[in-house]
């Protein structure tokens, strides 16, 4: 009975490990992982800076891509969304929206990603409030992916409003070409929303991003298996599968097996040469026993934890019953039992194979799967890519049939136009030609018939000739004689005057400057004006009121040009400043920006600026103006074009001097079609007794001096303009933050 028994442990062992391979291969060919119904809201960064390229391409349509295959990526019982920021407005923070709501058709989503253009802010606070709100109304858990450039523009804390998000919502962000100042704000934002961030900063880069997100929503989504304890008291987002629990086999049992094993050697070699009869029925209970333990182990693993208990119970039962026949049989079924004990261990080993087999057939077609998916997306991507490459092209080749045609057009027009002008030409000068030809023929006839009377009026038209070149040299003589004396007489009044001058400067006190006004004045701010207030101060007197030309937007004044000369005094809205502490010395500067333009053929003069006036004959002008084509060195050599420079210009009795070097402060390139240049520049004239030094800067801090130039005797007053020779095409100039001190601050 002993041995009996001991035989009986061996085949439950084999059966044991049997019912272990069985259910570690069902384990194996189980899918890793299962998809919860879930949310995924995509955030697309649409602000103006995604127009900047990587690799030669746009951001926006190397994300365009990298997301349509991200999304193509996850399963298709995982809602999408989409929301996008800065895509409609320009310096709006609060441009957000969200395009396809979560639970919309791929299809829709990707033709909402398709339909905007990059142009504004990037509110990343209120984008992160939207989605979350979003997520929120459609139950409350899910994931939101952030694709931006930059950080937030609108002086909200988005870290703040990530940390906001709750539990359920995560929060990825994928940063495309970010710099290194915004880099540690996105971050935190991933940080506080339990979610990561992923670098890219070139096309590879941001597909593996986006490949990376997909994971981490894939880890995010998947349903841990009944019974994974250590999940549920942690509360981690764990992937779980359920395994069977491992029959450890005692040290005893493992001693008694290797016993029963070198028996075994023994008996198959006795049963061979004794139990051939046996052998044939032995096998076929050993084969159909198999097949029942396969059966029962296959519907365990489908009922999961129902089936576990049911073989665990079938196990033991069949033990139950496999000892006690083991206790009835006789000595002389040893050999039998061991025969197909054997049996069972070669079934366990073919079974173990087959499984083996299985998984690496499973695996092999999961592999297939996944590179076809692939290799589809990849596919889709580059198709997209194709359609939008011809899309352009088409586009590029009809604007250029479009020029060519309006090219030709406008060839035919100026032939048409020169036919015609020649066939009046010539009508013009055979016209003329009838009629000095008829004129010609008066003539002889008339000399012809008056042959008489040619004596007679020669003598007459001598007569009137002398007459009339007697009268001319008289009138000559006396307009030299008068423009003699009247330019003496400028002369002795200019003589006069800058002695006067002259001699009232060297009156001065020796203690006093050479040059400076002896005045007493107070010193730091004279005036300031921010034309923010919808109104003029009284303090400025307007010369040639034009109100449809002057507009206040409360921030800046807005001066229209329109066709007017200063010098002839019919400049409209031509500002001056009237204040009793602007006397002595002081600093006047002002802001001013426009857009010039010298129009379709390059004749219009533009200027504006500032002025120190007195009368529109009598005055200092720092003006920026513009001219079509000019050489300097920022263009190498070549002509620039719609240049706009600044010059220190005097003007007196009508004579206009220019004092120092130009200031270059914008232009086109030489092979620009633009036709105007935009400008900011800020002005500055000092006056330091009689002498009054003009600067220029860009960005008002940084001063280039324009030029220096004296003026004695002249009652000045701080003024701005803006003019042009011409109605169109007009400027509109933006004057603002106008300061008058003493000391420059």
């Amino acid at each position: 009975m002993q041995r009996a028994g001991a035989h009986m442990d061996v085949r439950w062992m084999m059966f044991g490990r049997l019912l272990k391979l069985q259910l570690l291969a069902l384990v194996l060919m189980t899918p890793l992982s299962a998809f919860a119904s879930s949310s995924v809201l995509y955030v697309v960064d649409s602000s103006g800076s995604m127009w900047s390229k990587v690799d030669g391409t746009e951001k926006v349509y190397l994300a365009r891509n990298a997301l349509s295959a991200s999304i193509a990526r996850l399963p298709l019982n995982v809602d999408v969304g989409l929301a996008a920021y800065g895509y409609s407005k320009k310096g709006d923070c609060s441009d957000v929206a969200v395009l396809a709501p979560l639970g919309s058709s791929r299809a829709s989503i990707m033709k909402k990603m398709n339909s905007f253009t990059p142009k504004g802010m990037t509110p990343l606070s209120r984008s992160i409030d939207t989605a979350v709100n979003e997520i929120k109304s459609r139950g409350g858990k899910g994931t939101v992916v952030f694709l931006s450039d930059g950080a937030e523009s609108c002086r909200r804390d988005p870290c703040k409003a990530a940390s906001l998000s709750g539990d359920n919502i995560r929060i990825h962000v994928v940063g495309f070409g970010v710099k290194s100042y915004d880099l540690s704000q996105l971050q935190c934002v991933a940080a506080n929303g339990g979610g990561k961030y992923f670098a890219a900063n070139d096309t590879k880069s941001l597909t593996a991003a986006f490949a990376s997100v997909a994971r981490e929503i894939a880890k995010d989504n998947v349903v841990p298996a009944k019974g994974s304890s250590s999940a549920a008291r942690t509360g981690a987002k764990a992937v779980g599968v359920a395994v069977p629990a491992v029959i450890e086999i005692p040290a005893g049992q493992k001693a008694a097996a290797e016993k029963a094993a070198a028996e075994k050697a023994a008996a198959e070699k006795a049963a061979a040469e004794k139990a051939a009869a046996e052998k044939a029925a032995a096998e076929k209970a050993a084969a159909e026993k198999a097949a029942a333990e396969k059966a029962a182990v296959e519907k365990a693993a489908a009922e999961k934890a129902a089936a576990e208990k049911a073989a665990a119970e079938k196990a033991a039962a069949e033990k139950a019953a496999a000892e006690k026949a083991a206790a009835e049989k006789a000595a002389a079924e040893k050999a039998a039992a061991e025969k197909a004990a054997a049996e069972k261990a070669a079934a366990e080993k073919a079974a173990a194979e087959k499984a083996a087999a299985e998984k690496a057939a499973a695996e092999k077609a999961a592999a297939e799967k996944a590179a076809a998916e692939k290799a589809a997306a990849e596919k889709a991507a580059a198709e997209k890519a194709a359609a939008e490459k011809a899309a352009a092209e088409k586009a590029a080749a009809e604007k250029a049939a479009d020029e060519k045609a309006a090219a030709e057009k406008a060839a035919a027009e100026k032939a048409e136009a020169d036919r015609i002008a020649a066939e009046k030409a010539a009508a013009a000068k055979a016209e003329a030609d009838r009629v000095a030809a008829e004129k010609a023929a008066a003539r002889k006839a008339a000399e012809e018939k008056a042959a008489a009377e040619k004596a007679e009026a020669d003598r007459i038209a001598a007569e009137k000739a002398a007459a009339a070149k007697a009268e001319r040299a008289r009138l000559a003589a006396e307009k030299a004689a008068a423009e003699k004396a009247e330019r003496a007489r400028i002369a002795a009044e200019r003589a006069a005057a800058a002695k006067a001058e002259a001699d009232r400067i060297a009156a001065f006190d020796d203690d006093n400057s050479w040059g400076r006004e002896d005045v007493q004045h107070r010193p730091g701010l004279i005036y300031s004006d921010e034309f923010d207030s919808g109104y003029l101060s009284e303090h400025w007197q307007v010369e040639n009121p034009a109100p449809a030309l002057l507009h206040n937007d409360h921030g800046n004044l807005i001066l229209m040009t329109k066709k007017s000369s200063i010098a002839k005094g019919t400049v409209p809205n031509l500002l001056v400043l009237k204040h009793e502490e602007v006397y002595g010395d002081y600093v006047v500067s002002i802001k001013m920006d426009s857009e010039f333009s010298t129009g379709k053929v390059g004749k219009t003069k533009q200027e504006a600026g500032l002025l120190m006036y007195k009368k529109n004959r009598e005055f200092l002008a720092l003006l920026a103006s513009i001219e079509d084509k000019a050489t300097f060195s920022k263009c190498g050599g070549k002509d620039c074009r719609q240049v706009v420079r600044v010059d220190l210009i005097k003007d007196l009795d009508g004579s206009r001097t220019y004092f120092g070097s130009p200031f270059w402060i914008a232009w086109q390139p030489p092979a620009s079609t633009a036709m105007a240049t935009r400008f900011t520049v800020h002005l500055k004239i000092t006056k330091l007794g009689f002498e009054y030094t003009a600067s220029a800067s860009l960005d008002g801090k940084d001063w280039y001096e324009v030029g220096k130039v004296p003026l004695y005797g002249r009652d000045l007053n701080p003024a701005i303009f803006a003019s042009s020779n011409s109605n169109y095409p007009y400027a509109l100039v933006k004057f603002d933050h106008i300061k008058i001190s003493r000391d420059g601050n």
